[in-house]
């Protein structure tokens, strides 16, 4: 005798409403990226595929570790630092964008140094001043 539906709130459940068992997803997965024409994958390389997509949109990293289960947050920075590292660059390039450059007038007479005729900068807009 078949058991009825048990509701459990979650994403992938069994026929019946459970959780599903690890060796039927691992089967299932195989099945569907077969079926799909994929290349084959692995299916924790899902979790790391998961990881680098937030980290690419700037998620905390705090929600990045708590959606992985990470107990701790220094875990999800050990397992992904070569993620997080690629990040930085482009907080250097937009704080930048934030602070500089910063725009001024040269006297006339400057434009005679060489170096200073392409000389362009303006004032940020975190950086006028209030009325």
């Amino acid at each position: 005798m078949l058991k009825s539906w048990e509701e459990n709130d979650l994403i992938f459940p069994s026929s019946r409403g459970m959780r599903q068992d690890q060796f039927n997803i691992y089967h299932k997965s195989k099945t569907l990226i077969k079926t799909a024409g994929l290349p084959k994958i692995r299916f924790h390389d899902l979790r790391h595929t998961s990881a680098s997509l937030m980290t690419d949109h700037k998620v905390l990293i705090n929600v990045v570790s708590k959606r992985l289960g990470h107990s701790q947050v220094s875990i999800t920075l050990d397992t992904f630092t070569h993620l997080i590292s690629e990040v930085q660059s482009g907080v250097a390039e937009l704080i930048d964008s934030l602070v500089m450059p910063v725009e001024i007038e040269l006297h006339p007479n400057c434009t005679q140094v060489p170096e200073l005729q392409n000389l362009h900068i303006r004032l940020s807009p975190y950086m006028e001043k209030s009325p």
